[in-house]
């Protein structure tokens, strides 16, 4: 039975009951009964790696460490004991916990010198009884499941595809800084980040504990920094603007992005689906629309008008219909699947305006000549034109029905495809219309 409110219609004979499910999540049931001495002996062996790994490669550090950092991994369906993996007095930090696969993550630091707290505590667990006849740190050892030098992916809380390969992009470098010396840490990195020649940006942003730069790397830097510098808590992909790629980009640069983008295109050879355009006309000898708007589906309304685009809007549009936000697709690595067409209408003139009484009749013409075309296409129509005209048949700013609006009513219900062959005739169509500009400031 349907239900009835007052802006919404909710009609319960589409759609489906889906129980909710928790996502799933390290349960600490109890602290798990192991063989102390196998158990132990496993993670000392696993440090002893660790420490092995890191003399070998102090040779190649590119500046003095300080220490090292280590992710902690906890068994299956456990939780670590967080509060014991960080030890205050030593200058042990818990940088950050991240919850992967129904284990707990931890990254911590270790002081150059503070080593063997580790040794010493896994030592007390496999050699040393508690008067209730409990292994020693049982909390914090019987949780652990493995130990291992922290990689790039342990500072990493974004999206794993959003993780830079070869190709330099802006990325969050998390610092975790004390209160006192927290503009001496921000400064000292900043001459790091110029002694490996990646780029960052002058502004900082503190929190309690934590300060954040913006910086332009890819893998390699993220792995140099790791080694470089004792006062990283993780990494995260920057929010890039589209300022970067209209401003900061040589035209060379750019098409090298274009170039990055087409060879991951993957576009759908079925093109029974397409969004037609309503606009000022197109270029589409544009790389990035190229692939998906062939010429013979650039129409215009009046011949002299010509398909090209005069102004620039309909060709930005039509960037929009087939790539949505254009950014994160030249931002990704991975494949951008397309499975529709373009194709273009141009309504409107290169020089003057149309006449009020014939927007109607224009768009009807228009969907038509697309139509004729392709007559075995199912069409998504797109019109991001609007009219600042007072009367338009009597609807106008008003809010009323006019014949332009009426126009649209018979295209969305499929009334003006009574002449065009199946499978067209009486196809009821989605058409986006845009409501209208606010120019004005005080109506913003």
């Amino acid at each position: 039975m349907a239900k009835r409110y007052k802006h919404l219609f909710l009609d319960d004979r589409f759609g489906e009951n889906i129980i909710f499910k928790l996502p799933p999540t390290p349960i600490k049931k109890y602290i798990p009964r192991r063989d102390r001495k196998t158990h132990g002996e496993k993670l000392l062996k696993q440090l002893d790696k660790i420490w092995k790994e890191v003399k070998e490669k102090k040779a190649v550090v590119l500046v003095a460490k300080e220490g090292l950092y280590l992710e902690i991994e906890s068994l299956h369906e456990y939780s670590l004991d967080l509060k014991r993996l960080e030890d205050r007095r030593a200058k042990i930090k818990l940088l950050n916990v991240r919850k992967e696969k129904n284990k707990e993550l931890a990254l911590i630091f270790i002081p150059a010198g503070k080593e063997q707290v580790f040794f010493k505590k896994i030592n007390q667990y496999i050699k040393e009884t508690r008067k209730s006849g409990a292994p020693r740190n049982e909390e914090l050892v019987s949780t652990i499941e493995n130990i291992r030098l922290a990689i790039v992916e342990s500072f990493w809380r974004d999206k794993k595809e959003l993780l830079p390969n070869e190709k330099k992009v802006w990325c969050e470098i998390w610092l975790w800084v004390e209160e006192e010396t927290k503009k001496l840490t921000v400064e000292k990195f900043k001459e790091l980040l110029t002694d490996l020649e990646i780029g960052f940006k002058d502004e900082v942003l503190f929190f309690p504990e934590t300060a954040v730069i913006l910086a332009r790397c890819n893998r390699k830097d993220l792995e140099d920094l790791i080694e470089s510098s004792p006062h990283i808590a993780e990494f995260r992909r920057a929010k890039e603007t589209p300022h970067f790629f209209i401003a900061e980009l040589t035209r060379a640069e750019q098409a090298e992005w274009i170039e990055d983008l087409l060879n991951r295109l993957e576009i759908s050879e079925d093109d029974s689906i397409a969004i037609t355009v309503l606009d000022t006309g197109v270029n589409n000898g544009h790389p990035l629309l190229a692939p998906v708007l062939k010429d013979e589906d650039c129409h215009t309304y009046h011949p002299s008008w010509k398909t090209h685009d005069h102004e620039g809007h309909g060709t930005l549009t039509c960037g929009i219909a087939t790539y949505g936000d254009l950014q994160k697709a030249l931002e990704s690595s991975l494949p951008v699947k397309i499975h529709h067409r373009l194709e273009s209408v141009k309504i409107l003139p290169p020089k003057g305006k149309n006449d009020p009484e014939l927007y109607g009749a224009i768009t009807i013409q228009s969907i038509l000549r697309a139509e004729i075309q392709a007559p075995h296409r199912k069409r998504i129509i797109c019109m991001p034109v609007t009219s600042d005209e007072k009367n338009i048949s009597g609807g106008g700013n008003r809010g009323e029905p006019s014949s332009w609006s009426g126009a649209i009513d018979q295209i969305t219900s499929g009334y003006i495809n009574q002449d065009i062959p199946e499978p067209e005739q009486g196809d009821p169509k989605l058409f986006i219309v845009s409501a209208g500009n606010v120019e004005s400031e005080e109506y913003w």
